[in-house]
């Protein structure tokens, strides 16, 4: 039996945030990319909508196309982190943040 390492494994997830529990996120590969997710089937959406970013649900595979693609996935775990790091204060988790991020009352 060969015995292996856990260097020799690949790695498929990495955490994001672990001090609030209400912001935990993490990027994963998908096999289409990687993408920054809060949950299964919730993942980061890079397109701005009134200047914050949100996270989806995510559709059923029969209905992703090379557009939703674009818009959820990296080509890295490096570019995801960038950008989460570039972003991480327009990053919408909760109301509160919503209307914190669009000059609203907290």
């Amino acid at each position: 039996m060969n015995k292996r390492a856990v260097a020799d494994l690949e790695v498929m997830r990495y955490l994001l945030e672990e001090e609030d529990p209400v912001r935990q996120a993490y990027i994963e590969f998908t096999g289409r990319g990687w993408a920054i997710r809060r949950a299964e089937g919730i993942c980061l959406h890079k397109v701005a909508a009134d200047g914050v970013y949100h996270f989806i649900i995510e559709p059923l595979p029969s209905n992703r196309n090379d557009e939703y693609f674009k818009e959820t996935r990296f080509e890295s775990a490096s570019e995801a982190l960038a950008f989460w790091d570039n972003n991480r204060d327009r990053i919408v988790f909760n109301f509160e943040d919503r209307n914190r991020l669009r000059g609203g009352v907290e």
